[in-house]
């Protein structure tokens, strides 16, 4: 590695803004996070940062590392705090996708975990156990975006052999899963262009939004629940 690559790594990584300061800080750098935890990690390959997802409280938030060694793609999901005081390593197995938080202390991510299985599963930060969300209609369509507002939880799927998208809705409190309806996803749209439904519950959780290219181009829908 040259003096510059090192210096992106020692300059760059996830910053903490203040809009009415107009300050920024970096909480923590690439480097730090690269040798987080990690035994031989190689500084060489290429890293970065995605996915951070801030709690409600606003103290603490998850984000994946990811870097690419070879081609090779390789996955972490992290956790940390907005003091620049935490970092914890939740799922360490290759492959971390999407994630959300459930509560406070929960998070509910696609990932592999346990037996090394990619499948849903939720994560108690306090602890760490992950225990795996075995739903059949998620199961049945794995991974996608998932979000959720404390009772329920949103998710979709990627593009299927027909090119439909689903829209799925999970109740923790009485455990029933249903597809609320499936969206084309045209070939034209793929890559960059890729359009995910991106679920997401209005405040009262009487709709779920949406982006679909389902009438040609990339709108946003609802539903009512």
């Amino acid at each position: 590695m040259n003096d510059i690559e090192l210096r992106q790594l020692n300059n760059d990584g996830i910053w903490k803004i203040d809009y009415s300061e107009g300050t920024s800080l970096l909480l923590y750098s690439l480097e730090q996070i690269a040798n987080f935890e990690t035994e031989n990690v190689d500084l060489n390959a290429f890293h970065k940062v995605n996915h951070l997802m801030i709690n409600k409280t606003g103290d603490k938030f998850i984000f994946i590392h990811r870097y690419l060694k070879k081609n090779v793609r390789f996955d972490r999901l992290l956790l940390a705090d907005v003091r620049g005081n935490l970092l914890k390593v939740l799922a360490d197995n290759e492959m971390v996708s999407h994630c959300c938080w459930l509560n406070e202390n929960t998070i509910f991510a696609y990932l592999r975990g346990i037996d090394n299985i990619d499948s849903y599963y939720s994560i108690d930060i306090q602890t760490g156990k992950m225990t795996l969300f075995d739903n059949s209609l998620f199961r049945k369509y794995g991974d996608g975006h998932p979000s959720s507002n404390g009772r329920f939880i949103l998710s979709d799927s990627y593009p299927d052999k027909a090119l439909h998208q689903h829209l799925l809705l999970y109740d923790m409190k009485s455990g029933e899963a249903k597809e609320l309806g499936s969206f084309f996803h045209g070939l034209s749209y793929n890559e960059e262009t890729r359009c995910d439904l991106h679920p997401r519950l209005s405040p009262d959780a009487k709709r779920v939004f949406f982006d679909s290219v389902c009438n040609g181009k990339r709108q946003l829908y609802y539903i009512d629940l």
